[in-house]
């Protein structure tokens, strides 16, 4: 009987343990800022057509908005032409509560039949919290499954180097017309092909179309062994041309700037390059570590993403999964846009814990 009760308990405490590892309704309590002060509305009807619209909408909102919130605001702007996001300075749920009232009475004056719209996926909230270390949260599975069982986005970073040449000929002696085949007369159009020089010729060429000059640099750089869909040619003006590669090294990046320029040289003589020093950026090493870190702090700071997946691949591929995730476009947005500082006004009633580095000092 002895025996039987401790199969029985055994039987219980693995049961229970099970349950505590899967479904984590104890869990610590996330440090960081907790209160929820970012509010979405969304609008019966377009409130502008194009980008640039819908930027001059969110300047007016803003305004309007701050007439109401004051330095309270932190800003508003349309994520689509009939959702806005406010996002206010609140520490308090109570403040928060306040200025998601404010907003919505300030929008619904003057767009009738506007609604307030939960942020998707805020993650969970604890049920009872436990002190300042442990709260008690609704059971949810934290198994991950993955992209292959809720399905999700599988996005692949590739990161190039670049290198920007800009060449400049003779003021006297243009190399390029920027007049259009179709624009040039038969005749003049098969004089000019006949006059446009090969890569090969060591003579001096007469005025080539832009699609005859970029076919000739490029020819000159594949027979270096460059790939021609990692070349570019721009012409700005008549006697003023820029190409961009994708030289691994600052080696590379001079032999292929060598090779144009004596090609250049041969067709026009005075050609030569504007700067010695190109304008180069290279993959060095560690590179690809440091861009998934900036990613995966990104992933992090959004709360409808989850369980994101971001590993390295080689020097210049960083892998991103990410389940579950129903809106890839935005997250494609956010890796993709260039990080910036701001500086905001804080409420004078909001200042930060004495001691902390930031604020004041208690010496008491």
């Amino acid at each position: 009987m002895g025996r039987f009760k401790l199969w029985i308990i055994t039987i219980v405490a693995l049961f229970l343990v099970g349950f505590l590892v899967a479904f984590a309704p104890i869990r610590p309590v996330p440090k960081g800022f907790q209160v929820q002060s970012t509010f979405r509305f969304s609008f019966p009807e377009p409130v502008a057509g194009a980008q640039q619209d819908l930027e001059s909408a969110s300047g007016q909102v803003t305004a309007e908005l701050r007439d109401k919130l004051g330095d309270e605001l932190s800003y508003a702007k349309f994520l689509t032409p009939t959702m806005l996001e406010v996002s206010t300075f609140a520490v308090t749920e109570e403040v928060a509560t306040q200025d998601r009232e404010t907003a919505f009475e300030t929008l619904e004056a003057k767009y009738p039949g506007v609604k307030a719209e939960p942020l998707p996926q805020q993650g969970d909230r604890p049920l009872y919290t436990l002190g300042n270390v442990l709260a008690i949260y609704p059971p949810s599975p934290q198994i991950r499954l993955g992209l292959d069982l809720q399905g999700g986005a599988h996005v692949v970073l590739l990161a190039k180097p670049e290198t920007t040449m800009s060449f400049v000929g003779p003021p006297e002696r243009p190399m390029v017309s920027l007049t259009t085949a179709e624009e040039q007369p038969a005749e003049g159009a098969a004089a000019a092909a006949e006059a446009a020089p090969q890569p090969a010729q060591q003579s001096v060429a007469g005025t080539q179309t832009e699609e005859e000059i970029r076919r000739s640099i490029i020819a000159v750089l594949e027979r270096m062994g460059t790939d021609p869909a990692t070349v570019e040619v721009e012409t700005i003006s008549p006697t003023r041309i820029n190409v961009v590669t994708q030289a691994e090294d600052e080696a590379a990046a001079k032999a292929q700037a060598a090779a144009i320029l004596n090609y250049l040289q041969n067709a026009y003589p005075g050609a030569k390059i504007e700067n010695d020093k190109l304008d180069s950026v290279f993959l060095e090493k560690g590179t690809a570590e440091k861009v998934r870190n900036v990613v995966d702090r990104r992933l992090y700071a959004m709360s409808d993403v989850r369980e994101p997946i971001v590993q390295t691949q080689g020097q210049d591929r960083i892998i991103v999964e990410l389940p579950g995730v129903r809106d890839p476009e935005r997250v494609l947005d956010l890796l993709g846009t260039t990080a910036q500082l701001q500086f905001c006004l804080i409420p004078d009633r909001y200042e930060p814990p004495a001691g902390d580095g930031m604020g004041k000092t208690d010496y008491s």
